[in-house]
């Protein structure tokens, strides 16, 4: 047997829906489908928290900032440093001023 949440079936505070497996191969298919070995699996599966999405914190490149930099107008010349690159677009883009 396999379940699945939610489902026609009550029990503890949730919902199960089941199916029978013949086979290793089928029971094998069923659990990379969402199926899990027991109730309660598929009950917690169904109220767990979805998982936030992954927020990209990576630091862009200095090519990448001096292409962006170009791209909106703003003269770029190699005395001018990444961090202060960055805030100059940062500016430019969401008139963000640091102090």
């Amino acid at each position: 047997m396999v379940y699945q949440s939610p489902g026609d079936q009550l029990a503890r505070g949730g919902s199960f829906k089941y199916k029978a497996v013949h086979s290793k191969e089928e029971m094998t298919n069923a659990l990379t489908k969402g199926w899990f070995q027991n109730a309660q699996e598929a009950m917690d599966a169904l109220n767990k928290p979805a998982e936030k999405e992954e927020i990209d914190t990576k630091q862009p490149t200095r090519a990448e900032l001096i292409e962006k930099a170009l791209d909106i107008g703003l003269k770029v010349d190699g005395r001018t440093s990444d961090e202060k690159l960055r805030k100059r677009i940062e500016e430019k883009l969401y008139g963000v001023h640091e102090t």
